[in-house]
């Protein structure tokens, strides 16, 4: 038998009580995501950009023989 099924045998508060315990877990695993991941998945395309614009900046002026550096 799933988990499903034996919420759905619950009376109310059962089943009420496991929705609540589920919604608490997943406001916790955003939070966690939000907390980590993100700043992480931001700092690294922060990186990503720098490095684009240097390769840019790199191939106009030696395509176009103007020294922006």
């Amino acid at each position: 038998m799933s988990e499903l099924d034996e919420v759905l045998g619950r009376d109310s508060d059962g089943k009420l009580n496991w929705l609540v315990g589920k919604v608490t877990d997943i406001t916790e695993d955003i939070s966690i995501i939000k907390t980590n991941h993100l700043f992480h998945i931001e700092r690294d395309l922060r990186r990503l950009w720098k490095v684009v614009g240097g390769i840019v900046v790199f191939l106009v002026s030696a395509y176009t023989g103007i020294q922006v550096m």
